[in-house]
């Protein structure tokens, strides 16, 4: 009796341990590529420089990374990069390091694709 009392508490940890990581979606809806005019990378040095990505299916992977983002974990800052996703309707900004973007100055952070690093070499 022991025995499958210890074999069903193991199957039930081992169940429970092997789920997948949560991510942005986990957290927020799904970003929407549809009405999406642009992406803009404002960095916070004092030149204010900014990249601006308008190809459609440049936007549409970048929406997708932050979509399978997985999170990273809390964070507290204080001068962080923006993303701005521009929409006909509106706007949503993230803040960022390059690293970890997230939806104020501290709280949960998703990690940043890699392939979007070099933004900020």
């Amino acid at each position: 009796m022991i025995k499958k009392a210890l074999i069903f508490t193991f199957i039930c940890f081992t169940f429970f341990a092997c789920h997948a990581p949560k991510g942005y979606t986990d957290y927020s809806a799904p970003l929407r590529t549809d009405n999406l005019q642009k992406i803009t990378i404002t960095f916070s040095t004092e030149s204010k420089k900014s990249i601006v990505i308008s190809d459609q299916t440049e936007m549409e992977e970048f929406i997708i990374a932050i979509n399978h983002s997985t999170v990273n974990g809390p964070w507290k800052g204080a001068g962080w990069d923006k993303i701005t996703l521009v929409y006909d309707h509106g706007q949503k900004e993230f803040n960022t390091n390059g690293k970890v973007f997230g939806q104020g100055g501290s709280g949960t952070f998703y990690d940043l694709d890699e392939k979007y690093h070099h933004y900020w070499e």
